[in-house]
């Protein structure tokens, strides 16, 4: 977050999926970042709740993790 800050973002960094809607709540964001690796609900989970919401399916997402490649493509 501080990167994007320092280019001129204005970034609103969340702890896990709760916090997620919690600010998308607040304000909707032009692009989120979403960690695939979340506690509660992954960011797989929370991506199929956010973009089946009409508030916010058009909102741009961005996801990463720290994981392998080839384990954070596959879902079972």
């Amino acid at each position: 977050s501080w990167l994007l800050r320092e280019h001129g973002y204005e970034v609103r960094a969340v702890e896990d999926a709760a916090g997620v809607f919690a600010a998308l709540e607040e304000r909707t964001p032009d692009l989120l970042l979403l960690d695939i690796m979340m506690p509660e609900m992954d960011g797989f989970q929370a991506l199929e709740r956010i973009k089946g919401d009409e508030r916010w399916r058009d909102v741009p997402v961005l996801m990463f993790s720290a994981m392998p490649a080839e384990e954070a493509t596959i879902r079972t």
